[in-house]
This record gives C-alpha cells, sequence and structure tokens, in this order.
C-alpha cells in the first residue's frame, strides 16, 4: 500500500510549496515500521550490530530474543563459537533452526562444533543435513569426506 506523505500546494503566481500534515507523516513512519518488520526487530538489528561490534554476549542475548528469527541466535552462536563455548554455541544454533529449519549453514556450524568436540559421526550427520538441503555444496561434500577418513584413520 502506498501512503502519499506530502503534497504539493501551489497558488497562481506563487512558489510550490510541500505540506506535511502531522496524520501523514505518522501514518509513513507506521508504513516504515511495518515495512521493516516490528519495532523489535529494528531494535534488535541495532542489538546485533553493536554485539558484534563488541563482542558483547549480552547485547546478542537481547537481540536474539527480540528479532524473533534466526539470525539473532545465529549471530550469538558464532560469537560463542569464537570464543569456544562450544555447548552454548550448539544451543544457540539449535535455537536458530526454530526460526529456520532449513537453513543448510545452521546445520554445518553444529558439524563443526562436533568436531571441535571430537564427536565425528554427529558431525557427519549434521553435515549430511546440510548437504540433503545443498546437494550442490562442494564444501559439505569435502567435510563429510574428510571426518570419513579421520575415523577411518582413528580406527
Amino acid at each position: 500500500m502506498l501512503i502519499p506523505i506530502a503534497y504539493i500546494e501551489q497558488n497562481y503566481g506563487e512558489n510550490i510549496s510541500f505540506k506535511f500534515p502531522k496524520y501523514k507523516l505518522v501514518l509513513f513512519l507506521f508504513s516504515l515500521i511495518a515495512l521493516y518488520g516490528s519495532i523489535g526487530f529494528i531494535v534488535g538489528d541495532y542489538y546485533t550490530q553493536q554485539g558484534l561490534e563488541k563482542k558483547d554476549e549480552s547485547l546478542l542475548l537481547k537481540s536474539a530474543n527480540m528479532r524473533k528469527d534466526y539470525i539473532g541466535w545465529w549471530k550469538l552462536g558464532i560469537l560463542y563459537r569464537e570464543e569456544k563455548k562450544y555447548k552454548k554455541s550448539m544451543s544457540a544454533f539449535i535455537k536458530s533452526l526454530e526460526f529456520a529449519p532449513f537453513n543448510p549453514y545452521t546445520y554445518s556450524q553444529i558439524g563443526y562444533i562436533y568436531i571441535k568436540l571430537k564427536k565425528y559421526d554427529k558431525a557427519i550427520l549434521f553435515y549430511k543435513k546440510a548437504l540433503d538441503i545443498l546437494p550442490w555444496s562442494k564444501t559439505f561434500q569435502k567435510n563429510i569426506y574428510w571426518l570419513k577418513r579421520i575415523k577411518r584413520d582413528k580406527g
């Protein structure tokens, strides 16, 4: 829906002036918010940016709870993974899957965490789930191949 936010007023022999009635400006702002999602999404996006810049777990957790989508949880999972907090990272990625169950990269991240925890069978399982969703991914195929070799070599 398009909402006109300004109108042109011109009287004969005068300059053109733009008028912004207050109610139309308010409607415009509400339409922007509706277009972008919600206030929670906008504020959550701000917390995501601040949390990533400052590597602040509490800001990313606020973001994840406000956004109501997978991205906040995904970013939190990445932060935990970088800090080697693998169990917290896995929890964040699993929460991310509740919002986006067909995101192959989330399954890949969980597979990576299982590699770090030396649970190769579970890592293979998650890389296979990622490959089911994105079957042409050479990266997922290579990861499965190398994990099978590691398992075979370790006996």
